[in-house]
């Protein structure tokens, strides 16, 4: 594998982003939105973004006793899905490939902080810094790229 991929995991305030070259995880870092932005109109890799409006539905862990709290989660969720459908909107105007993957509830993201430091040292061989977003956009780049290892059929937004 002789290129660049970029997973992002959006966020409201700042987004996950895991660099890989040539299969191999090189970089975590956050990024606000007009740096994505500017980062991806001069970055040349094909982008990997969790497909956040993938799910219609609220999570159990969402999911509060407290009617105004689950309002607020369910509000915040819609922020999210907000900024991805701008980042999706923004790639696919300046031509950029981009495959979106659909949310799972295991990934690095969710664990708690130590469990995912693991496993993100164990299948990818990171000790540096990260965080659950950088985490979870690690996992979904992994993911992509363990898919096109095994040559599944992805079918990438141009």
């Amino acid at each position: 594998m002789n290129e660049r991929i970029v997973a992002i995991d959006p966020g409201t305030d700042a987004s996950g982003v895991a660099v890989f070259t040539n299969g191999k995880l090189t970089e975590l870092t956050m990024m606000n939105l007009p740096t994505l932005v500017d980062y991806i109109q001069v970055t040349d890799a094909h982008y990997v973004i969790e497909n956040v409006e993938a799910n219609k539905f609220i999570y159990a862990r969402n999911k509060h006793p407290s009617q105004s709290v689950t309002l607020k989660m369910a509000q915040s969720v819609g922020l999210v899905k907000a900024t991805a459908r701008h980042i999706m909107t923004f790639m696919t105007w300046h031509k950029k490939a981009y495959t979106p993957i659909k949310p799972t509830p295991d990934n690095w993201g969710t664990m708690d902080a130590e469990q995912g430091k693991r496993a993100l040292q164990t299948m990818l061989g990171w000790t540096g810094e990260s965080n659950k977003d950088t985490r979870s956009a690690a996992f979904f780049g992994n993911l992509y790229i363990r898919q096109l290892t095994r040559k599944a059929r992805i079918k990438p937004v141009v």
